[in-house]
């Protein structure tokens, strides 16, 4: 997640009383519910950066403890991934060129989702193509790639554009002789 807080909730024996921990450190107690044993936090529950292990124990209203819960791991990531542009290609090409992006999250980071691109100056959007390996520009043209990446907690990256244009001429000039002229010499 890239949020700071959280909201826990689950569900224990209705009416026990739930103690939430954050790295074994009580956080929070509420009530489940009488009918349901449903409950939620009633304040969001504060996260520190890097992984967060939550767990849950049951108290009855006698005292009697439950075994703690399966451990939970919620990682705070609230750093965007970086995308950089592979083997650019320089001045005008005469075949078709493949340009790689590649996306990295910082360490610990929840990892990259996705990267989204556009060759058509557009800015890109969730909406636009997404990068999957080596983008293929074959038409004669001049292209100017956008890109960003996302991250699995939602971290999303300012916009870059690739640091020139791509040129693709592949058409082979032609030419035609209209007319010869000549000159008789004597």
């Amino acid at each position: 997640t890239n949020k700071d807080a959280i909201t826990v909730s689950g569900s224990a024996d209705p009416g026990s009383t739930v103690q939430i921990f954050v790295a074994n450190v009580l956080v929070s107690e509420v009530a489940a519910s009488k009918t349901t044993g449903e409950f939620s936090t009633p304040s969001k529950v504060s996260l520190s950066g890097g992984i967060n292990r939550i767990t849950a124990l049951a108290l009855d209203s006698v005292g009697n403890k439950g075994e703690m819960s399966e451990p939970l791991d919620v990682q705070l990531d609230k750093i965007p991934p970086v995308t950089i542009v592979e083997n650019m290609p320089k001045g005008w090409q005469k075949e078709s060129v493949t340009v790689n992006l590649k996306a990295i999250d910082e360490e610990g980071g929840s990892g990259v989702f996705l990267t989204y691109y556009t060759t058509d100056g557009s800015v890109p959007t969730t909406a636009s193509m997404k990068y999957v390996q080596g983008i293929e520009l074959s038409e004669d043209g001049v292209y100017l790639l956008k890109f960003f990446s996302q991250d699995k907690a939602g971290n999303i990256e300012s916009v870059k554009q690739a640091a020139d244009f791509i040129r693709i001429d592949k058409t082979v000039p032609t030419l035609r002789i209209n007319a010869v002229s000549y000159t008789h010499l004597t």
